[in-house]
């Protein structure tokens, strides 16, 4: 449900199992990818409102709901993956607590958990871009551009290689190289 979109779906199966075995690693995992999930797209029409020129008072209103919405996923979503982690999580926790704490602008958060995992798993191309992201935000592209390198270097999918090219491109549209 999750992977599709399903939200409702994926909330009403984890409530279910929590019934069952409400100590599941697995369900307070997919809890964390829920919220994530949930963060995603209140991040995204927080973004989209933010970029009007002007807004109106309801959607100087939906900004105010947003970011408490925003608040509470990222809460949710940080407090199952840590949790997971603590119980036998992989480096794919790690690296889902790396995206919500990029979405939120935790930036050294995110960093040290994108190089916790890049040191345990160098071949990790998601925590090379997840690190890029940061340089990124934080407006350190040679940087960004160091990362998204590296992780290109290291796919093995052509559909993921041409992603990554494409946004080393977005930075250095001269790259004769990539």
């Amino acid at each position: 449900y999750l992977a599709v979109g399903y939200l409702g779906e994926a909330e009403e199966t984890l409530r279910k199992i929590a019934e069952i075995d409400p100590g599941n690693v697995r369900m307070q995992i997919a809890e964390g990818e829920l919220a994530h999930a949930r963060l995603q797209s209140a991040v995204g029409e927080r973004d989209g409102l933010l970029a009007l020129a002007e807004r109106t008072p309801e959607e100087e209103g939906r900004l105010a709901v947003l970011a408490q919405q925003i608040e509470e996923h990222a809460a949710t979503a940080i407090a199952r993956f840590e949790k997971g982690l603590e119980r036998g999580g992989t480096l794919d926790v790690n690296v889902k607590l790396g995206q919500v704490y990029l979405l939120v602008g935790r930036l050294d958060d995110a960093e040290d958990e994108f190089r916790r995992v890049i040191v345990q798993s160098p071949y990790r191309v998601d925590a090379y871009r997840g690190l890029a992201e940061v340089y990124v935000a934080r407006d350190q592209i040679e940087d960004a551009l160091e990362q998204l390198r590296s992780a290109l270097a290291r796919s093995l999918d052509d559909g993921e290689k041409e992603q990554i090219a494409t946004r080393i491109l977005d930075f250095a549209p001269d790259d004769a190289t990539t």
